[in-house]
């Protein structure tokens, strides 16, 4: 984990250089990227990868992903050479924040030195990579202030155009037939009990009517009179026990006989219907946040992708070069 945040933060800035090092991979309006870096990143996606989806372990990484990554190194050199060019302020207190994070995921000095030696770096380094990735930070965020006001109108046409997005949860009705298992019951009496509710299953099964089978034999006194019925549920809203088995049914659907601590059950979903969307007024700050997101987001990709025309990009390596086909999505 410390090496990972490390690496990430580091590599927040590709490691770039005037001059073709001897693993020059790409070179951007004349700085190089180096194989190295790439790799590093790709290996810090591969650890994530297999932290979230342990299965996937014998699996390579596709090369449509390192050519990605090397994209992303581009744009993000690209941005730093702009923020340069414009002069961006760097926050010396956020910077000496971020380097004093990184220090504290290590023991002690002498481990973040045998760490960046690992990795070829100095302190210098690390220093100079994190300001530049703050640079960039900042840039980003000095574009994305005019995208930050979202009008009350447009969030009503999202919320009016996709209504089934803020639409609540179902919930259904269900009536049951109980045999009941008392704690200190034997466990003849409890056999007894699951035979009674299989011969009623089957009973069901073979077309009898559930209500008149639940009248008939439901030792639920609150709810036998009236069929079995229990109520309007939500997922969730039942014991667990109860919940797991009754939630997934299809309207007029019986389920098997199933164990809770109150004895043995057999279910029927008798309803179920979608409740009334969420309120505009509740939704409306979630909205907010969605389109300001959009908006900045969309702002960020064009402001990239306008550095990526005018640029001059040069792939010393190929193999790391999107085709146009790709790009163009």
């Amino acid at each position: 984990m410390k090496k990972c945040m490390l690496v990430f933060l580091m590599l927040l800035v590709c490691c770039a250089n005037e001059n073709k090092p001897q693993d020059g991979a790409i070179r951007v309006n004349g700085t190089w990227i180096k194989k190295d870096n790439i790799d590093k990143v790709v290996e810090l996606y591969r650890q994530q990868m297999l932290a979230a989806f342990p299965q996937k372990s014998l699996e390579g990484i596709p090369p449509t992903v390192k050519k990605n990554i090397a994209q992303q190194l581009i744009a993000n050199e690209l941005v730093l050479q702009e923020a340069r060019k414009r002069k961006m302020p760097c926050d010396s207190a956020r910077l000496e924040q971020m380097l004093e994070g990184i220090k504290k995921q290590f023991p002690d000095s002498a481990a973040l030195d045998r760490e960046l030696a690992k990795m070829g770096q100095t302190r210098q380094d690390m220093h100079n990579q994190v300001r530049d990735g703050l640079l960039i930070d900042t840039l980003i965020k000095s574009l994305s202030k005019p995208s930050d006001s979202v009008s009350e109108k447009a969030c009503k046409e999202y919320y009016d155009g996709n209504q089934p997005q803020f639409a609540s949860e179902k919930r259904f009705r269900v009536s049951q037939i109980l045999f009941v298992v008392k704690k200190d019951a034997s466990a003849a009496q409890k056999r007894a009990a699951a035979d009674k509710a299989a011969k009623v299953l089957a009973e069901v099964k073979a077309g009898k009517d559930f209500a008149a089978e639940a009248k008939k034999y439901s030792e639920d006194p609150s709810t036998a009179k009236a069929g079995g019925d229990i109520g309007w549920f939500k997922k969730g809203d039942l014991k667990k026990e109860f919940d797991v088995v009754a939630t997934p049914l299809k309207q007029n659907e019986v389920s098997n006989v199933f164990e809770t601590d109150a004895g043995f059950h057999i279910a029927k979903k008798t309803g179920e219907e979608m409740l009334p969307p969420e309120p505009f007024e509740k939704a409306k700050d979630q909205i907010v946040k969605m389109l300001t997101l959009k908006k900045q987001n969309d702002m960020v990709k064009h402001f990239i992708d306008s550095l990526m025309v005018g640029a001059k990009i040069e792939y010393a390596d190929t193999s790391y070069k999107l085709d146009k086909s790709a790009m163009a999505r």
